[in-house]
């Protein structure tokens, strides 16, 4: 009897065992599922983490070009061929570009080699120091298709500007389409 007791006892003894040493892998992949669903929850409201030197925070909200306003931030593919950017999910093969938009539909454009001037309605002009670069950071020439050119922003349209010179923005693409 006291052999069947012992027995019983170490079973038990051993089952807990079993499921103690379950508890911290299990705790560990309910937090991974909780991070997850957060983390895909706060992507489809349009929340991006940039761990790239051409923003100067880390968390940005975009909101689709079709609804941007001067000051929102959307995120696109490169218009053009143009500039060194990691790999990603764009059909060329490269990361999405993030940039605050100062231009939309009905705004006048007027891109010179210094500046980005934009005329909103009859107020005087808002304007962006933006000068041109000739070469990107690996030495190859960068387009310039809008220089001096005044451009009226079309409906579904933006324009973008980085928020440090090199970056890759409208001074280079020009307008930037809804995707």
């Amino acid at each position: 009897m006291a052999v069947l007791v012992s027995n019983r006892l170490f079973d038990r003894l051993r089952r807990r065992a079993a499921r103690s040493s379950l508890a911290a892998p299990l705790a560990a992949l309910a937090a991974l599922a909780v991070i997850c669903a957060g983390g895909t929850a706060a992507w489809a409201q349009g929340w991006r983490v940039n761990l790239t030197p051409s923003l100067p925070g880390l968390l940005y909200r975009v909101v689709p070009i079709a609804e941007a306003q001067p000051g929102d931030y959307v995120e696109f593919c490169r218009p053009l061929p143009i500039g060194h950017l990691p790999d990603g999910p764009c059909p060329d093969g490269t990361a999405r570009l993030l940039k605050r938009v100062i231009a939309t539909a009905g705004d006048r454009v007027l891109f010179t080699p210094h500046d980005i001037a934009v005329y909103r309605g009859g107020q005087e002009p808002i304007v962006y120091r933006a000068p041109w670069q000739v070469r990107d950071s690996k030495g190859k020439p960068l387009p310039h298709p809008t220089w001096g050119a005044e451009i009226l922003v079309t409906p579904g349209h933006v324009v973008v500007i980085g928020d440090h010179l090199m970056s890759l923005d409208s001074r280079y693409f020009g307008l930037v389409k809804g995707e």
